[in-house]
Parts: C-alpha cells; structure tokens; sequence
C-alpha cells in the first residue's frame, strides 16, 4: 500500500473520574474506549496520526481480559532531519498495533499488574536523502514485529518492562544507496505521579539491529500532562549512540466523556490503579535505522565511460579514492545503469602561470 488516509475516528473510554476500587468495581470502570493520537518523529519512529480502541473482553470484580488496537498514518519526516538516519520517511503510509492482555488487583487494591502480548506492523516509504549522495529506485517496504510485556501500577509508581521482537526479513533496501533494518528493542520504564495532572518517567533500552549499526543503549526521559479529563499531551526525549538525541512530541484525546456524559455533580478521588486497568499498553512504535550497504568502489578514468575497480573492492568508501572526469552527465549516467550510487567532490587547482579552476572527483559506489 502506497498510500494511507488516516481516518481519526471520534473515541469513547469508560470513567472519568474514578473512584478508589472500594467505591467503584472493576466493571463500572473498565469500558470501551476509542482515541485519536498524534506523535512528531522520534528515534527510528515517524510523524503519526491515526485511532486506536481499548476493547474490555471480560471484566470480573478484580480483573480485566482485553484487547487493544491502533493504526496510525504515517506523514513525512521534517526535511533535512531523517528519523532513521539517512534517508528521510514519505507520506502517507500505514502501521498497526494490537495487543492482547490480562490485568488484575492484588489482594488490597492497591496495585494493579499486567502482562501483554501483541503484534505490530510498518510500511516505510523512502524520500529523498540527508547526505550528498545521489541515489535511484527508491522504495517502499514493510517490517513487522512481535512484542511482550510486563507492568505494574500504584497510585504513585508505574514499571514497565517490553521487548519488541522483529519478525520475517529484518533488512531490507531503501533505494540504490542505504537499506533499512528494523530494530530489536527491550527495556525498562519507572514511572512516577508528579500529581494528579501530571506523570514523569524515566527508561532505559538495548536495541539490536541493521546489520550491527545500531546496537547499543539509550536512555528516556519523558513528562504526560492530562491537559482535561480528555485530552493528554507529552514529550519524551531520548539519548543513544545510533539516534543521538531525539525529542518525540505526543497528543492524545479520548471521547469517553462525550459519549458517557459528565458528571459534575459527583465528586470522587482519582484512583490511578483502576485507571490503569483500562489504560492503552505503551511501547508500540516499530523502531527503524539505516545505513549504506555498499561495499565496492569503482573510480572513473579520464575517457569518461570506464569503470575500474579500485583495490580489492572491500574498502569501505568511495571517499578514499578519486579520479577525474571533465563531463560529469556521463559517468552518472554510467553509474546509474549499473545501479550503483554517485556521487562527487569539486575542489579548486591552481593554474600554472597564475588563477585557479575547478577540478571535480566522481564516485560510483556498487554492490559488486
């Protein structure tokens, strides 16, 4: 699918203030819950806006079985500023998430736990570059990926553990010159209720993936705020050595009030725990990087149409070598027919008997 037209459906979620579990069951809680969401581009992650719905399966007094779902369209990456490296993302494409659950209340109520399981999917258009390379035949591909979960709510403190789990074909080409690997990810999130508007969490992950390009850890840090009973915003930003530092903008606007009606003759306490129950798993994005796959360099010769390889074809730059050509239309075109990436370097050369002109290096990096 080239193209996805997001339709942001009104959604309705159960409860908006709810009462501590002594006051309120589980079932007059948890309800059918429906969302619009919105995210800008994070570490791997593009510009979003879609739906989602929180689905109760079964609800006995203390526990809740259900499923959540989302499908979000995916929007173009700023310009210049790739959110998997090199290559910037295109519009519109499509995601989905589900997740499949069980959460409960210990024994006092003052806890709830959970464990989760779900599957979740990624069409990726490719657009232009953020380097100097030339590339050709861009692209659009799919990653998928399975994901567990463990969590664990108090009125004050959150834990979260996930592992995001790639499935089928973990690598695949962009365009002429990068390819894109999705990325295996595990961590850990410790939440902590600033109030009852606000919530700061703090994470860490291990991310695996493209090829090696990508492994090592990072670290988050991000702040929610309930703006109203309906709509929340946020903004997370995180550090590792693949993405460097990325800040990632959230929105999210439930329609649960509009469709049970307010209650503001009726005063109660908020109880986080209950919430939780009904809340949407976190953890979700399919988490993208990409890196140059060429591994042969090729130096054009003064003639302007022959290719030679340069040493034995494993360097891993062009830039290490050069040569010289007066028509640069010629070796690109020769480049290109060989499906190769091209790319050049202009730098001045003094002129014997005074003044300087410019001398240009052409580059064809390949496969083969």
């Amino acid at each position: 699918m080239n193209r996805f037209i997001p339709v942001v459906a009104g959604l309705f979620l159960a409860g908006t203030d709810l009462a501590p579990a002594g006051d309120k069951s589980v079932q007059d809680a948890v309800k059918f819950d429906v969302r619009a969401i919105g995210q800008t581009q994070g570490a791997g992650t593009p510009n979003a806006i879609g739906a989602g719905a929180f689905i109760p399966l079964n609800t006995t007094s203390n526990a809740v079985t259900y499923i959540d779902m989302e499908a979000k369209g995916n929007l173009d990456d700023r310009s210049g500023d790739s959110s998997i490296i090199n290559t910037d993302v295109a519009g519109t494409t499509l995601s989905t998430s589900t997740r499949i659950g069980y959460r409960w209340l210990n024994d006092v109520g003052d806890w709830m736990y959970g464990l989760y399981g779900g599957y979740d999917t990624r069409e990726l258009k490719a657009g232009p570059v953020d380097t100097t390379v030339i590339v050709t035949n861009p692209r659009t591909v799919n990653f998928q990926q399975v994901a567990v979960g463990v969590e664990a709510v108090s009125n004050e403190w959150s834990i979260h553990a996930y592992a995001l789990i790639p499935t089928g074909t973990k690598e695949k080409r962009l365009n002429s010159y990068y390819q894109a690997g999705i990325l295996e990810t595990t961590g850990a999130d410790i939440g902590y209720r600033l109030n009852n508007k606000a919530k700061a969490t703090l994470g860490y992950y291990h991310q695996n993936g493209d090829v090696g390009g990508a492994n090592g850890s990072g670290v988050s840090a991000s702040l929610a705020y309930n703006l109203t009973d309906s709509l929340t915003a946020g903004v997370k930003v995180s550090y590792d050595d693949a993405f460097e530092t990325r800040v990632l903008a959230t929105i999210n606007y439930t329609f649960g009030n509009l469709i049970e009606g307010e209650e503001p003759e009726k005063q109660t306490t908020a109880n986080f725990v209950v919430e939780a129950l009904g809340a949407s798993p976190q953890q979700r994005g399919v988490r993208v990087h990409d890196r140059s796959v060429r591994s042969s360099c090729w130096v054009y010769t003064s003639d302007n149409y022959s290719l030679f390889p340069i040493g034995d074809k494993k360097i891993k730059t062009c830039k290490t070598v050069s040569g010289n050509l007066t028509k640069k239309t010629n070796a690109y075109a020769n480049c290109t027919s060989r499906a190769g990436a091209f790319y050049y370097e202009e730098s001045l050369e003094k002129v014997v008997g005074g003044g300087w002109r410019t001398v240009y290096s052409y580059y064809c990096e390949t496969n083969t």
